[in-house]
């Protein structure tokens, strides 16, 4: 719990130093996922530009792509043939949950997909 100002106490400069580099590297932490933002949504952006002018390969680089299935559970689905008791026990409902539950083949049956794609850029040797 944080303490006022008038509640600080004498400290070794050990003890201080210690606290004082936590407190820095958490703001140094705050600063990167800030730089990690804003440099992930330039790209995103480079790539949708990339996309609409429909360039894939210039120069030694190439814009690829890879394309995957998230999967979540439909709980209607779920709800309309499951035990109810059993549900109740994962009512969260991690996938990895429903497939200890229950068979990998039920839970599948239930399972909302939704495609997602991501892109990079790879250089090739020349």
């Amino acid at each position: 719990m944080a303490r006022k100002q008038s509640e600080i106490i004498k400290s070794n400069e050990l003890d201080v130093a210690l606290l004082k580099e936590i407190y820095e590297h958490e703001l140094s932490l705050k600063e990167i996922a800030t730089k990690v933002k804003e440099i992930k949504d330039r790209q995103k952006n480079l790539i949708w530009q990339a996309q609409q002018k429909k360039i894939t390969c210039a120069g030694n680089y190439e814009l690829v792509s890879k394309a995957r299935i998230t999967r979540t559970i439909d709980m209607a689905a779920l709800w309309s043939w499951a035990p109810k008791d059993l549900v109740m026990k994962i009512a969260k409902v991690a996938l990895k949950d429903a497939e200890r539950v229950f068979s990998k083949e039920q839970v599948e049956k239930v399972t909302i997909k939704t495609p997602s794609t991501t892109y990079k850029v790879i250089k090739h040797d020349l």
